[in-house]
């Protein structure tokens, strides 16, 4: 393969601040692209380390904001396509990519700011941006005027797993009478885990044997949820020092009702490994997960299920995983064209 023009493909990781899903959602484009990428761009030690642990062979570059101001004045001026998997568009630099998750970010007073200098960047720098789902971040960028040649499918990655090799009911063969829910993520009150926790409370006594573990970083919003629920067995489980696989692995039941996800990489996982999943009926939860997990309408109905949904034989596997796998290197191949337009197979 010889590139005739442009240049290499920075991955901007700059705006993202934990190891979270558009962390990962970044890293797994950065390694399908492969040679493509010149280099990874993140903003302290410790982002850096997880990408040197994930893509050993990577250029990662830790800019403090000057040095991150004066390396996108060089990607203005040069060949290189910047691309960065987190909505924040860059003013004046023609050939990047922005990756829009959710509309979460644009809502209520800080959001309309946030909105307004989106737009703003988008209208005078000419950027692409992608979307993950049609449902909402599609219809997000229809709504700012985006015309959809500027726009691009650029979903997750749906890695290629079986079904655990150790099932949940084998907690429940061994006399164990706690039931473990997994949940995903600590970041923002977006999770909606006070509406879920309510709705376990309120269900108590049923709900005692229940152990609720959230795959995340322990913080304020995770210390509020245990004060303001006592009776309920809350455990954060530290996201830096688990793999999700291993956190999915031991659960008997994965649980989302998150109103503002956008694409919840979890939960494809669970279904994957063939956990039950219940979720809270969205559209973008609709239109990934439809025929996979349970849906239900409100945190209570979800709730009451809990105990007829512990039979992992009878869970259906993930039924859009290879339709999205196909659109993924898709997107790979797109991104690789936009950067190397003279590339010659």
């Amino acid at each position: 393969m010889t590139r005739k023009t442009h240049g290499e493909i920075i991955v901007n990781l700059w705006f993202i601040r934990h190891s979270n899903g558009l962390f990962h959602y970044g890293l797994d484009y950065a390694e399908a692209l492969g040679d493509a990428v010149g280099a990874i761009w993140v903003r302290d030690e410790v982002l850096a380390a997880a990408v040197r642990k994930r893509l050993p062979q990577a250029c990662v570059r830790q800019l403090t904001p000057r040095a991150l101001f004066l390396a996108l004045g060089r990607v203005a001026t040069g060949a290189a396509l910047l691309f960065t998997p987190s909505s924040h568009p860059i003013a004046f630099v023609r050939r990047q990519v922005v990756v829009v998750h959710d509309s979460y970010p644009f809502t209520g007073r800080v959001g309309r700011i946030k909105l307004a200098l989106f737009r703003t960047a988008l209208a005078v720098s000419g950027a692409t941006a992608g979307y993950i789902n049609h449902a909402d971040a599609r219809a997000f960028l229809r709504q700012c005027g985006l015309l959809a040649s500027r726009t691009r499918f650029l979903p997750n990655r749906i890695g290629v797993t079986g079904p655990r090799s150790k099932a949940s009911s084998g907690r429940r063969a061994a006399g164990l009478e706690t039931t473990v829910i997994g949940l995903f993520g600590s970041d923002s009150p977006k999770k909606n885990y006070d509406a879920l926790f309510a709705a376990a409370m309120a269900a108590q006594p049923a709900t005692r044997q229940i152990e609720w573990r959230i795959f995340g970083h322990a913080n304020a919003y995770t210390d509020r949820l245990q004060r303001d629920h006592p009776t309920l067995a809350i455990k954060v489980i530290e996201s830096d020092r688990m793999t999700m696989e291993t956190f999915v692995d031991d659960l008997d039941i994965a649980v989302s009702i998150a109103a503002g996800e956008g694409f919840a990489r979890p939960v494809a996982l669970a279904l994957m490994r063939g956990v039950p999943t219940l979720l809270l009926d969205t559209p973008v939860f609709r239109e990934f997960y439809a025929g996979s997990a349970a849906l239900f309408d409100t945190p209570e109905a979800l709730v009451a299920a809990i105990p007829e949904n512990l039979d992992d034989s009878k869970q259906p596997r993930f039924a859009r995983a290879d339709e999205l796998r196909a659109d993924f290197a898709n997107g790979v191949a797109w991104l690789r064209q936009q950067a190397f337009p003279g590339e010659l197979a």
